[in-house]
């Protein structure tokens, strides 16, 4: 894993600062339809070509990809365990 640092941004769902992203594979740096999820609410993210963050289309081939769809759902229970 290898953290990159980012433009400064929110999360346009929870307004969450975003200013880093790690990858988990290759270690490459993000790119634009890149996906990523939100620390602050796991709402599913993907980065334009300035390496901003959209809500990830409900069309996005990612919202069925396996790994994908695991890691959201780690990254919504950690949301609702830190709420608690």
């Amino acid at each position: 894993m290898k953290t990159f640092r980012l433009p400064s941004d929110h999360c346009p769902t929870c307004g969450k600062h975003i200013d880093a992203c790690t990858s988990i594979e290759h270690g490459n740096s993000p790119k634009e339809d890149d996906v990523t999820i939100c620390y602050g609410c796991a709402e599913a993210l993907v980065f334009d070509a300035e390496l901003r963050v959209r809500i990830m289309p409900e069309d996005h081939p990612a919202r069925r990809d396996d790994l994908f769809v695991l890691a959201r759902y780690h990254m919504q229970q950690d949301v609702w365990r830190r709420a608690q």
